[in-house]
């Protein structure tokens, strides 16, 4: 083979279910700084914070550094512009001054202006909280209105003009205007341009997880994207780069979801539904505790999470979450083989927890979880990277005329790869406190393939996952004896 390489097949299917360097999340999307189409690299969140100044990558990418201590950033072109929707206000009595809003959004606002003092242009005062829905918004300080009517908050690029009316009241205290706005987003041709860039710049970047952070205007888009999505995940594969990736379903409800996505399956894709309320890392007037999609709690979850550690393991503590609007444990609206990621409360304990962490793979593949995929993608990187020191290097064939590997050079071989997956692997201890992000693994190399003539070693590694508790079941009650 020219140029020397090597083929990993991963085998899915084996178990039967039922119908170093440091590794860094990736984080792509759009955001008001930097160039697009461009990957950065940081460790530092105030840094960060200069160079992306606002938008979605960039408040995703915040908690990925703490979770971390460090990640990428692939900003991506947003040929979708974010945008503010209609102002609607609610008079305190009779006024007659309105509110209107320009500007192409940073990030998916949800805003309330409120007069908090009466009068005309420049003596009205004004506050407002762009994460108006939360429990608690984050008030601006309270400002007057400017003499010219216009005030710009460059934050968010949104520009208030407030506009008098026909009196005799122009803006009273009580009056309130709320509107919407939507975050940039990109396009399939965008992310395809984006990840094209992202390939020529990979160098020696480990990625095994990738979070997108757009939010489509429907499921139907959703599912479009979630497979443009899988086509660039199989892209970073074929450049040894095994990963997993998180997205969000898209604006909708539940049963459109569960429609638009029932033809779509892929592996390497997770998708999660609904939305909650995430105190931001990047806070400024009017945004504290910002509204966003599930996936932005599950990727965060995720980024955090040991390698074998289920996205729902309640032990593993609470979502850093303040509210959610779906609650699948109160209000279930999929089922297990829907594989749809969402939020939900347990009775009798408080806050928020992810449902299992499932992969929106086939029907009857291995790879149903999150961390089952992330498990075998770095079964495979250890694998390859162990392999890859032997590449072009000699070893000796029997004399029989079968031309297969002499059992001396691949013991040789299965020791050192065994080596880094026991290191790696075997000896990790997870989450649980015991040693092991498997049951059990065996790697071997073929003693009856002809290397003299192929030139080609071929081996197999089959491991044994660990499954998660999904339920109890218990009987209890009183007896009049206990067998010793």
């Amino acid at each position: 083979m020219y140029p020397a390489s090597q083929t990993i097949n991963v085998r899915d299917g084996g178990i039967g279910l039922p119908s170093n360097g440091a590794v860094y999340p990736l984080v792509i999307g759009p955001c008001a700084g930097g160039a697009a189409s461009t990957l950065y690299f940081s460790t530092n969140q105030n840094s960060l914070r200069d160079l992306l100044l606002q938008g979605p990558a960039l408040e995703l990418a915040l908690p990925m550094i703490r979770e971390r201590g460090g990640v990428l950033v692939l900003k991506t072109p947003a040929s979708t512009a974010g945008a503010a929707g209609a102002v609607t206000k609610t008079a305190a009595s009779t006024s007659t001054g309105t509110i209107t809003v320009a500007g192409a959004a940073y990030d998916a606002y949800q805003t309330k202006i409120r007069i908090k003092s009466t009068g005309a242009l420049g003596v009205a005062r004004f506050d407002f909280a762009h994460d108006q829905l939360s429990a608690d918004p984050s008030w601006s300080e309270e400002i007057t209105v400017p003499s010219g009517g216009t005030y710009t908050d460059t934050k968010t690029n949104l520009t208030f003009t407030f506009v008098p009316g026909g009196g005799p009241i122009l803006f009273e205290n009580g009056d309130s205007h709320t509107f919407a706005c939507t975050a940039p987003q990109y396009t399939t041709s965008d992310l395809a341009t984006a990840i094209t860039a992202l390939l020529l710049v990979l160098g020696t970047y480990v990625i095994e997880d990738v979070y997108f952070t757009g939010r489509s205007v429907s499921a139907s888009a959703g599912a479009t994207m979630a497979a443009a999505i899988a086509t660039h995940m199989s892209s970073l594969e074929a450049r040894r780069r095994w990963a997993r990736c998180m997205t969000d379903v898209g604006a909708d409800t539940s049963a459109n979801v569960i429609t638009s996505f029932a033809s779509f399956a892929n592996s390497r894709v997770a998708v999660a539904y609904g939305q909650c309320d995430v105190p931001t890392m990047n806070p400024h007037a009017g945004w504290g505790t910002p509204r966003q999609s599930a996936a932005f709690a599950l990727a965060e979850r995720a980024a955090g999470a040991d390698l074998s550690e289920n996205l729902g393991r309640t032990d593993s503590g609470l979502l850093r979450v303040s509210f959610i609007v779906n609650d699948e444990g109160q209000n279930q609206q999929f089922i297990e083989s829907h594989k749809i990621n969402t939020l939900r409360t347990y009775d009798g304990q408080n806050g928020f927890f992810s449902t299992n962490g499932y992969l929106k793979s086939p029907s009857g593949s291995d790879f149903l979880y999150w961390d089952w995929g992330r498990v075998i993608d770095r079964l495979c990187r250890v694998v390859y990277n162990a392999q890859q020191r032997w590449m072009l290097r000699k070893v000796r064939t029997l004399f029989d005329g079968t031309g297969a590997i002499d059992p001396r050079d691949a013991v040789r071989i299965e020791a050192m790869v065994r080596s880094d997956l026991k290191d790696e692997i075997l000896d990790a201890i997870t989450v649980e406190g015991f040693a092991g992000h498997v049951s059990a693994l065996e790697y071997v190399v073929d003693l009856t393939n002809n290397v003299l003539k192929t030139r080609q070693l071929k081996s197999t590694l089959r491991a044994v996952p660990l499954p998660p508790i999904e339920g109890f079941t218990t009987d209890i009650g009183f007896t009049t004896s206990l067998a010793a």
